[in-house]
């Protein structure tokens, strides 16, 4: 499972071919967060840009019905973007 500093991980909520979205919260503050990363252990650097573009245009957008982009981590291997998790369930379920 997936481990970034400063954040536990509850459980995965959807993977796809291009990205694995977890639940989990930030263990200082106890908020709840989203962290989604690439799928591939490997990505390539065009995966790496579009994941850091969807987090710097999710930073530009204002609207109650946008989920908040709260910070991205910049693993050398694999950014993380961490969202806010307003304690939506998927659609699959």
């Amino acid at each position: 499972m997936l481990s970034v500093k400063g954040y536990s991980i509850t459980h995965i909520l959807n993977r796809s071919r291009s990205s694995v979205v977890y639940r989990g919260q930030h263990k200082q503050s106890q908020v709840p967060v989203i962290l989604k990363i690439c799928a591939a252990d490997q990505p390539s650097p065009v995966e790496i840009a579009s994941l850091k573009n969807e987090f710097h245009i999710l930073k530009q957008l204002s609207s109650p019905y946008i989920v908040y982009a709260k910070d991205l981590i910049q693993d050398p291997f694999k950014p993380v973007i961490i969202l806010e998790d307003f304690g939506g369930i998927s659609l699959q379920q």
